[in-house]
Protein backbone atom coordinates (compact mmCIF):
# COMPACT_ATOMS: atom_id res chain seq x y z
CA UNK A 1 0.00 0.00 0.00
CA UNK A 2 1.06 3.53 -0.77
CA UNK A 3 -0.75 6.68 0.42
CA UNK A 4 -3.70 4.53 1.43
CA UNK A 5 -4.12 3.28 -2.14
CA UNK A 6 -4.31 -0.42 -3.06
CA UNK A 7 -2.39 -2.22 -5.81
CA UNK A 8 -4.84 -3.61 -8.34
CA UNK A 9 -2.31 -4.97 -10.86
CA UNK A 10 1.42 -5.29 -11.47
CA UNK A 11 3.29 -5.05 -14.76
CA UNK A 12 6.77 -5.78 -16.07
CA UNK A 13 6.41 -3.41 -19.03
CA UNK A 14 6.03 0.37 -18.50
CA UNK A 15 4.05 0.75 -21.73
CA UNK A 16 1.47 -1.88 -20.76
CA UNK A 17 1.17 -0.27 -17.34
CA UNK A 18 0.59 3.16 -18.88
CA UNK A 19 -2.07 1.77 -21.24
CA UNK A 20 -4.02 0.19 -18.37
CA UNK A 21 -3.66 3.34 -16.25
CA UNK A 22 -5.04 5.43 -19.11
CA UNK A 23 -7.90 2.97 -19.51
CA UNK A 24 -8.84 3.25 -15.83
CA UNK A 25 -8.52 7.04 -15.93
CA UNK A 26 -10.85 7.12 -18.96
CA UNK A 27 -13.37 5.06 -16.98
CA UNK A 28 -13.32 7.68 -14.21
CA UNK A 29 -11.12 5.73 -11.80
CA UNK A 30 -8.15 7.76 -10.58
CA UNK A 31 -5.00 5.66 -10.52
CA UNK A 32 -1.25 5.97 -10.18
CA UNK A 33 1.78 3.95 -11.14
CA UNK A 34 4.45 3.14 -8.57
CA UNK A 35 8.05 2.29 -9.55
CA UNK A 36 7.37 3.12 -13.20
CA UNK A 37 10.39 5.40 -13.56
CA UNK A 38 12.65 2.91 -11.81
CA UNK A 39 11.72 0.06 -14.14
CA UNK A 40 11.73 2.29 -17.22
CA UNK A 41 15.28 3.30 -16.30
CA UNK A 42 16.55 -0.17 -15.36
CA UNK A 43 14.16 -2.92 -16.46
CA UNK A 44 16.28 -5.62 -14.80
CA UNK A 45 15.09 -4.37 -11.40
CA UNK A 46 11.52 -5.33 -12.26
CA UNK A 47 11.71 -8.75 -10.63
CA UNK A 48 13.53 -7.42 -7.58
CA UNK A 49 11.04 -4.70 -6.68
CA UNK A 50 7.89 -6.50 -7.76
CA UNK A 51 7.25 -4.76 -11.07
CA UNK A 52 5.25 -1.63 -11.75
CA UNK A 53 2.30 -1.39 -9.41
CA UNK A 54 -0.98 0.13 -10.56
CA UNK A 55 -2.78 1.54 -7.52
CA UNK A 56 -6.29 2.85 -7.04
CA UNK A 57 -8.16 4.28 -4.07
CA UNK A 58 -9.90 1.62 -1.92
CA UNK A 59 -13.22 3.20 -2.92
CA UNK A 60 -12.63 2.26 -6.59
CA UNK A 61 -10.95 -1.11 -6.02
CA UNK A 62 -13.93 -3.36 -6.90
CA UNK A 63 -14.85 -1.48 -10.06
CA UNK A 64 -11.22 -1.38 -11.23
CA UNK A 65 -10.82 -5.14 -10.66
CA UNK A 66 -14.06 -5.79 -12.56
CA UNK A 67 -12.97 -3.64 -15.53
CA UNK A 68 -9.55 -5.29 -15.66
CA UNK A 69 -11.15 -8.75 -15.51
CA UNK A 70 -13.44 -7.83 -18.41
CA UNK A 71 -10.47 -6.64 -20.46
CA UNK A 72 -8.63 -9.92 -19.74
CA UNK A 73 -11.71 -11.96 -20.76
CA UNK A 74 -12.02 -10.03 -24.03
CA UNK A 75 -8.32 -10.50 -24.68
CA UNK A 76 -8.55 -14.24 -24.03
CA UNK A 77 -11.60 -14.48 -26.34
CA UNK A 78 -9.73 -12.83 -29.21
CA UNK A 79 -6.67 -15.04 -28.61
CA UNK A 80 -8.79 -18.16 -29.13
CA UNK A 81 -9.64 -17.25 -32.72
CA UNK A 82 -7.91 -19.49 -35.24
CA UNK A 83 -5.13 -17.89 -37.27
CA UNK A 84 -5.92 -16.95 -40.84
CA UNK A 85 -5.33 -19.80 -43.29
CA UNK A 86 -1.98 -20.01 -45.02
CA UNK A 87 -2.20 -19.42 -48.74
CA UNK A 88 0.25 -19.81 -51.57
CA UNK A 89 -0.50 -16.33 -52.84
CA UNK A 90 1.57 -13.55 -51.31
CA UNK A 91 0.66 -9.92 -51.23
CA UNK A 92 2.40 -7.76 -53.81
CA UNK A 93 4.44 -5.94 -51.15
CA UNK A 94 5.60 -9.24 -49.62
CA UNK A 95 6.62 -10.55 -53.03
CA UNK A 96 8.58 -7.36 -53.74
CA UNK A 97 10.35 -7.60 -50.38
CA UNK A 98 11.29 -11.22 -51.03
CA UNK A 99 12.62 -10.30 -54.47
CA UNK A 100 14.68 -7.46 -52.98
CA UNK A 101 16.14 -9.82 -50.35
CA UNK A 102 17.09 -12.33 -53.06
CA UNK A 103 18.77 -9.57 -55.06
CA UNK A 104 20.68 -8.38 -51.98
CA UNK A 105 22.07 -11.89 -51.41
CA UNK A 106 23.24 -12.36 -55.01
CA UNK A 107 27.07 -12.32 -55.22
CA UNK A 108 27.10 -10.05 -58.27
CA UNK A 109 24.96 -7.44 -56.50
CA UNK A 110 27.21 -7.59 -53.42
CA UNK A 111 30.16 -6.96 -55.74
CA UNK A 112 28.39 -3.95 -57.28
CA UNK A 113 27.76 -2.50 -53.83
CA UNK A 114 31.45 -3.01 -52.93
CA UNK A 115 32.52 -1.32 -56.18
CA UNK A 116 30.31 1.68 -55.52
CA UNK A 117 31.54 2.09 -51.94
CA UNK A 118 35.18 1.84 -53.07
CA UNK A 119 34.56 4.43 -55.79
CA UNK A 120 32.90 6.89 -53.43
CA UNK A 121 35.61 6.51 -50.79
CA UNK A 122 38.14 6.68 -53.61
CA UNK A 123 37.12 10.28 -54.21
CA UNK A 124 38.80 11.06 -50.89
CA UNK A 125 41.51 8.39 -50.87
CA UNK A 126 42.47 8.12 -54.54
CA UNK A 127 44.36 4.78 -54.28
CA UNK A 128 40.98 3.15 -53.65
CA UNK A 129 40.05 4.10 -57.20
CA UNK A 130 42.54 1.51 -58.45
CA UNK A 131 40.84 -1.09 -56.25
CA UNK A 132 37.43 0.00 -57.56
CA UNK A 133 38.68 -0.27 -61.13
CA UNK A 134 40.00 -3.81 -60.45
CA UNK A 135 36.59 -4.72 -59.05
CA UNK A 136 34.96 -3.30 -62.19
CA UNK A 137 37.17 -5.56 -64.29
CA UNK A 138 36.25 -8.50 -62.04
CA UNK A 139 32.56 -7.66 -62.54
CA UNK A 140 32.85 -8.51 -66.24
CA UNK A 141 33.74 -12.12 -65.40
CA UNK A 142 31.18 -12.54 -62.60
CA UNK A 143 28.30 -14.93 -63.26
CA UNK A 144 24.76 -13.63 -63.10
CA UNK A 145 23.11 -10.37 -63.97
CA UNK A 146 23.23 -7.09 -62.10
CA UNK A 147 19.78 -6.19 -60.81
CA UNK A 148 18.14 -3.23 -62.57
CA UNK A 149 18.12 -1.08 -59.44
CA UNK A 150 21.92 -1.42 -59.09
CA UNK A 151 22.97 -0.73 -62.67
CA UNK A 152 23.28 2.98 -61.98
CA UNK A 153 25.95 2.16 -59.38
CA UNK A 154 28.03 0.40 -62.04
CA UNK A 155 27.77 3.35 -64.43
CA UNK A 156 28.49 5.90 -61.71
CA UNK A 157 31.53 3.92 -60.56
CA UNK A 158 32.84 3.64 -64.10
CA UNK A 159 32.35 7.33 -64.83
CA UNK A 160 34.00 8.37 -61.56
CA UNK A 161 36.89 5.89 -61.76
CA UNK A 162 38.16 6.57 -65.28
CA UNK A 163 38.98 10.30 -64.96
CA UNK A 164 40.57 9.88 -61.54
CA UNK A 165 42.65 6.93 -62.74
CA UNK A 166 43.69 8.97 -65.78
CA UNK A 167 44.83 11.85 -63.57
CA UNK A 168 46.65 9.43 -61.27
CA UNK A 169 48.38 7.82 -64.26
CA UNK A 170 49.49 11.25 -65.52
CA UNK A 171 50.82 12.24 -62.08
CA UNK A 172 52.69 8.95 -61.68
CA UNK A 173 54.15 9.28 -65.21
CA UNK A 174 55.30 12.81 -64.45
CA UNK A 175 56.90 11.75 -61.15
CA UNK A 176 58.69 8.85 -62.82
CA UNK A 177 59.85 11.21 -65.61
CA UNK A 178 61.19 13.70 -63.07
CA UNK A 179 62.93 11.07 -60.96
CA UNK A 180 64.30 9.00 -63.85
CA UNK A 181 64.92 11.31 -66.80
CA UNK A 182 65.76 9.57 -70.06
Amino acid sequence: MYNGWVAVATFQDPIAAAVVKNFLDAQGIPSELIDEATIATDWMLSGAIGGIKLQVAPLHLERAEMLLAQVEEEKAATDDEPPPPQTGIAAREVAEELQAEREDRAPINKLVDRIFRATVFGLILWPLQAYAFCLLVQLTSEEGEVSPNRRWKVWASLLLSLPILGVAFCVISWVVGVLFPS
